[in-house]
């Protein structure tokens, strides 16, 4: 035999040894993500840290994951139809923002107007019309009154965003009547979300 048959025999060996030698495949089923929809999203997993670091993922979120943007550095997750409420109003959705792991804003949206509620609780406030009649109404109109229950936003207004600072949160709150989509919208926000998201968006981009 020569020494070239006895390389491609060799070989030939080599690739068809007995099935008794085959590795075996094991199958390895994916585990099952679950999600918060229809249920209820603890209090302590929408809460804002007070300080940088303090609240890191949570990994009970992957399951309602929408997506993972700028290297991973920021994540999004969208809860549909969960059974909190906020202020006594129910809620239709909530979306946690995190960016760089630590919990940075969360978005309610709701379905019911809830302002007066959050005058009520919060106090003083800053006001923005995003449309022209609201605008006119604000520059125009005396902007809340006293009623027998409380302070009362003037009704005539349609289109706004009303913002409250607490600590080192921010508080906004929108209403737009002609919205089906989302009429009625609850953020907090570190204050430093804004710039810091820009930070990360210019830095993935």
């Amino acid at each position: 035999m020569t020494r070239f048959s006895f390389v491609i025999l060799g070989s030939f060996m080599f690739c068809c040894h007995s099935p008794a030698e085959q590795p075996a495949i094991v199958p390895v089923s994916k585990p099952v993500l679950k999600s918060f929809e229809h249920k209820e999203v603890p209090g302590g997993m929408l809460v804002l840290p007070d300080q940088p670091e303090a609240q890191a993922f949570n990994a009970s979120l992957e399951g309602d994951l929408y997506g993972r943007f700028f290297y991973e550095r920021a994540e999004f997750f969208v809860i549909d139809n969960p059974t909190n409420t906020l202020h006594r109003s129910k809620v239709r959705s909530i979306t946690l923002y995190y960016l760089d792991g630590q919990l940075s804003q969360t978005k309610y949206l709701l379905d019911d107007n809830i302002v007066d509620r959050l005058i009520h609780y919060y106090g003083n406030f800053k006001i923005t019309g995003r449309d022209a009649h609201s605008r006119e109404i604000i520059s125009s109109q005396p902007i809340v009154r006293k009623t027998e229950t409380g302070w009362r936003l003037n009704d005539q207004l349609t289109h706004y965003e009303l913002i409250w600072t607490v600590g080192d949160k921010q508080i906004k709150y929108g209403v737009d009547i002609s919205s089906s989509k989302e009429p009625f919208t609850y953020w907090e926000q570190l204050k430093d979300y804004p710039k810091k998201f820009k930070t990360i968006e210019h830095a993935g981009g």
